[in-house]
């Protein structure tokens, strides 16, 4: 591939995006649940009756006094849970109402928090600031969009020795406990966080990852990983006008916007094949397939799942080798242009190095490569074909991207 022109946004290309962002919406809720249930686990069953009471009347009154924010609702996801909690306040059993009662106004507060912006749910964090111990905020920055206006030290997502220990001991084991599980509650939600906000929220991703963070802005919601792609855009091809997925064959079929899927073979490394990254048999409308071709090949295929091959060669000095390979997706790319320059037609593309380039290049921007070298599947042994999906653009997020492009956040103007 040519060099990779890095972006500041991301410092690790070659690292996946999961796990590397966390809701703070989901903490602040974290911190609060255990707090709600503590207050209506000390109170008196006669105290909880008349609690009760008064949440029916809330709820199922028509009057416009003041009510949580819940009860205005109309959403399905939050009116079943009404359903589900509100009946437990009117049974006789103490413990079933109780219970009841801590179910909604939790999730009264749940619902309080995640309608919120996230700029707000991040300056309801930084208010209580001062609540956290060091090495538990240095975390809340670092997984969060607080990196931006919090960070005021080069080794902010490193703990010192002290912060280590202070994190592992056992006073602090409510607060690690809590903060562990908000961190590994969920390592994908950055994908549909990103395609809901459009807020540049990660500090590191792969190919595929930056792919679908282009996607998003066209208004399309891919699956995740490369594996799932070629079959998405299969079955939308039959559903929406003007998508396709094609063997490229001319520079037409590089449509701006369009992904570019590789494959390639590669060498069983001990590992099974990923389910992310195996490549299954799928077939174009125009009937070209996932291999090459096999005339008088030296390679045995296997077409399972995965798609294997295998070789045995004499070396010079009759050593007998083995060979085994699978095949898999290794890459995507976003097309950007195709332009006539002064050395040829070359393909402009928005994506991330390889992952066997060099770590010096290991960074996410603008590649420019000869349009014939996208179009060549190389020879069998360096097999690399590839595919181009298309979707036309949906419905683009032009209040977001506003947003992301205001040049008083793109410039400084104190410099």
């Amino acid at each position: 591939m040519a060099t990779v022109h890095g972006s500041a946004f991301f410092r690790y290309a070659l690292a996946s995006a999961h796990g590397s962002w966390a809701d703070p919406k989901n903490l602040l809720i974290n911190l609060r649940s255990p707090k709600i249930e503590e207050e209506i686990r000390r109170q008196s069953d006669s105290i909880i009756e008349i609690l009760c009471k008064e949440k029916i009347i809330v709820y199922e009154s028509s009057s416009n006094g003041v009510k949580p924010l819940l009860a205005g609702t109309k959403e399905k996801e939050w009116l079943e849970k009404i359903s589900w909690y509100l009946p437990s306040l009117k049974v006789n059993s103490p413990d079933i109402r109780r219970q009841g009662l801590i179910d909604l106004l939790k999730t009264e507060y749940e619902y309080a928090i995640k309608i919120l912006s996230s700029k707000d749910a991040l300056a309801n964090l930084v208010k209580i600031k001062n609540s956290f111990p060091q090495w538990a905020w240095k975390e809340i920055i670092k997984y969060t969009s607080l990196r931006v206006t919090e960070v005021h030290d080069e080794e902010w997502e490193k703990h010192t020795k002290e912060e280590e220990e202070a994190r592992n001991s056992i006073q602090n084991n409510d607060i690690r406990t809590l903060m562990d599980a908000w961190e590994n509650n969920d390592l994908t939600a950055w994908r549909d966080e990103h395609g809901r906000t459009h807020e540049v929220i990660v500090t590191r991703l792969v190919c595929n990852e930056a792919a679908e963070h282009c996607q998003h802005i066209r208004g399309q919601l891919p699956p995740g990983g490369l594996a799932a792609k070629p079959q998405w855009y299969l079955d939308i091809e039959s559903t929406i006008p003007n998508a396709y997925f094609v063997r490229p064959v001319k520079a037409d079929d590089y449509t701006p916007g369009a992904s570019i899927l590789w494959l390639r073979f590669v060498d069983f490394s001990g590992n099974s094949p990923s389910e992310w990254q195996t490549a299954t048999q799928i077939q174009t409308k125009d009937g070209v397939g996932i291999l090459p071709d096999m005339t008088n090949s030296e390679w045995y295929y296997s077409l399972g799942d995965p798609i294997t091959r295998s070789r045995t060669t004499t070396t010079t000095d009759n050593q007998v080798i083995r060979q085994e390979q699978w095949l898999r997706w290794i890459h995507e790319a976003t097309v950007a242009e195709v332009a006539e320059t002064a050395d040829g037609m070359k393909v402009l593309t928005f994506e991330t190095a390889l992952p066997d380039d060099d770590d010096a290049t290991s960074a996410v921007g603008m590649v420019s490569m000869p349009l014939e070298w996208h179009l060549a599947d190389g020879d069998e042994d360096t097999y690399n074909r590839s595919f181009v999906g298309y979707i036309p653009e949906g419905e683009i997020p032009l209040a977001h991207l506003n947003n992301l492009l205001d040049w008083n956040k793109i410039f400084n103007n104190n410099s």
